[in-house]
Formats: structure tokens, C-alpha cells, sequence
């Protein structure tokens, strides 16, 4: 066993003195090296328990890093929630994920995927997550959402007319504070925009369901748009699951 793995150390000392794993870490580097247009694979490590995995995605989290990529890091074991939620909930998964691709590079802005999720969980009332808490990236959208959602979902979901027209509409009716707040986020700007008032305008006909469904390719989607090219390579963001025996 190499002291990369040894169960024992802290994790600091265990990236520290990480060692050998030569050709598994050759796998991904390579992929880092493709050129656009080039298929990009995802590589997969598993092993018994113990093994050094997760040291191994660890490690290869800060050389992405070094390498200028937004990365980032979940682990499905690491507890039975994600923001109170089941680790299962996939579109919870992917609002942990770009919460982090966004910290790591803070000019990313993801309307798509933001407006959709924020509007999805206020439907689902699954709003009381850290996510949302008080001046978080979508804090601010839950709490206009949750404030309009005491209208009547007759209100809410059936203003005719823009997305801007709508939400100054509703701004009117909840706290000036929140409105405020609302008209200075990148996510109005982009809803006033031509692409953004067709996604509304096809969004709120939809159910919870169907907005979960279309959440990764949203991400996706903002993902492409928002984040640069690195000298003509495939790949942009890195993201580490780490699974161990959730597939199970």
C-alpha cells in the first residue's frame, strides 16, 4: 500500500505524500489534452474499499485546478442528503455541482439552469436548502418565488405577456427589498433578453417532472456558453463523483 492510501493519515498528509498512480492520472490528464471537436471519454476507477479511489479523484482535482479548469467534488457517501435532500435527487446533484463550478470561476452565470431549478423547487416546495439560503446565488430568486407563490398558483404561472413584464408584475406584489434584489441579478438581465423571455414563455407550461428532466441539459447548455475555450481543448469544467457503493 502506498501512503496515498493509507487510511490512517489525515487527508492533507494523504494528498501530500501521495504517490505512484502514474497511468490512472495519465487517463485523465490526457483527456484534459483533447482538442475541440475531439469525443471525450469519461474515465471510471473503482476497486474495493480502501484502495485510495477517493484520494486518487482528490488529487486529480488539484491538478485540474493547476491546469486553470473549474472543477468540482461529490461525494455520494459522504452522507444520506445533499441540502436535506436524498443523494438520489439527481437535479439536487447538479445545483451541488454548479454551486461549486461557480465559486472556482465566479463570473460563470447559469440562467438556464438557475431560473428553471429555482422555479422547479419553489413548485415542489423543496425550497428550505442551504442553496437558498440568504445571499446565495439563488437565494434571492427562491425568496421572490416563495413570496408570489402566496398569490395563487393562478396568478403566478398564468400573467400573459415577457418574462421582465412578469416579474415586475409580481415584484409589485412582494417586498420591494427582494424586487430590488431581483432587478440587479445577471438572471434578470438574461430573462430580458430575447432567449431568455422564449425559455420562460415555454417554462412555465411545464410540470416539476419535466423541468427535472431537462435540468442536466440546461447545465450543460450554460456550462458551454459561459465558460472559455482553453486553447482550442474539448474540455472545460472537471467533475469528480465519487460513487463508491451508492451503485451498488
Amino acid at each position: 500500500m502506498q501512503d496515498g492510501d493509507d487510511p490512517t493519515l489525515s487527508p492533507s498528509r494523504r494528498l501530500r505524500n501521495f504517490t505512484n498512480r502514474k497511468r490512472e492520472r495519465e487517463v485523465v490528464h490526457d483527456q484534459l489534452e483533447l482538442a475541440k471537436g475531439e469525443p471525450i471519454s469519461t474515465p471510471v476507477f473503482y476497486g474495493v474499499g480502501g484502495v485510495g479511489k477517493s484520494t486518487l479523484a482528490k488529487k486529480l482535482r488539484i491538478e485540474a485546478r493547476h491546469a486553470g479548469y473549474p472543477t468540482a467534488y461529490f461525494d455520494l457517501e459522504a452522507g444520506s442528503s445533499v441540502a436535506g435532500q436524498l443523494t438520489r435527487d439527481t437535479p439536487a446533484i447538479l445545483a451541488a455541482i454548479a454551486s461549486q463550478l461557480v465559486q472556482e470561476c465566479p463570473t460563470l452565470s447559469l440562467p438556464q439552469f438557475d431560473f428553471a431549478f429555482a422555479w422547479m423547487r419553489s413548485k415542489d416546495g423543496l425550497g428550505d436548502s442551504p442553496l437558498f439560503s440568504g445571499g446565495s446565488r439563488l437565494g434571492d430568486w427562491l425568496e421572490f418565488f416563495q413570496h408570489t407563490a402566496e398569490l395563487g398558483s393562478d396568478v403566478l404561472y398564468g400573467i400573459p405577456g415577457s418574462a421582465v413584464s412578469y416579474v415586475k408584475y409580481l415584484a409589485g406584489k412582494v417586498s420591494p427589498k427582494v424586487a430590488a434584489k431581483i432587478n440587479k441579478t445577471a438572471l434578470f438581465d438574461w430573462l430580458a433578453s430575447q432567449q431568455g423571455d422564449a425559455d420562460y414563455q415555454r417554462l412555465r407550461r411545464l410540470e416539476v417532472d419535466e423541468i427535472a428532466a431537462e435540468l442536466p441539459d440546461r447545465l450543460l447548455h450554460d456550462l458551454e456558453a459561459g465558460l472559455p475555450n482553453r486553447g482550442g481543448r474539448a474540455v472545460r469544467p472537471v467533475v469528480f463523483l465519487d460513487t463508491a457503493e451508492m451503485l451498488r
